[in-house]
């Protein structure tokens, strides 16, 4: 793949017109349930609103794409001993959630996901204006790759019910990133 320039990049918000550029693809970001989710299952989740995703284009390519959904974060006694100091006692918190997050292998250490992490803050702290909205969340896949990836963004390791799960539970507080 020839050289590229991050600034042509586009990001463009699944619409049912690019089905069957989806599912027609030879997008492959080494995962196949993440490959599958773009191909076939995003059509679904958009129809049934359960979570919109974006697509990452390079031209006629695509470089990546993630999936965006509303949340609810519970955090466990310690993690919320600075919100009960202020007077805020909630069981649980607002958040936007990175259900799906995958990048083409030939476009993989080259930018775009770090890239898309801030177009994902970018969009969040706008919808802040209009919801409440705390912190991201994400699922990720219990490989050091993906882990590396999320807290190198300053995502951290949530505490609560992390144990016994099949994903390592992150959040990014959108109010103090570190």
């Amino acid at each position: 793949m020839p050289d590229f320039d991050l600034d042509r990049l586009s990001v463009i918000p699944y619409s049912p017109s690019l089905a069957q550029r989806l599912s027609n693809s030879e997008f492959d970001c080494e995962n196949n349930d993440l490959n599958e989710f773009l191909k076939k299952d995003a059509r679904i989740h958009y129809s049934e609103r359960l979570a919109q995703t974006f697509v990452i284009m390079d031209g006629d390519r695509i470089a990546g794409f993630f999936s965006l959904l509303a949340d609810s974060l519970r955090l466990g006694e310690e993690e919320t001993a600075d919100f009960r100091e202020r007077g805020i006692s909630y069981p649980s918190f607002p958040a936007v959630k990175i259900g799906r997050f995958g990048i083409d292998r030939g476009y993989k250490r080259k930018g775009i996901g770090k890239l898309a992490f801030k177009g994902i803050v970018g969009l969040v702290n706008n919808l802040r204006e209009e919801i409440g909205c705390r912190f991201l969340t994400v699922d990720s896949k219990k490989e050091p790759p993906a882990i590396c990836f999320w807290e190198d963004l300053g995502f951290k390791k949530n505490l609560k019910n992390n144990e016994l799960r099949e994903t390592v539970s992150y959040r990014f507080d959108l109010m103090n990133p570190e």
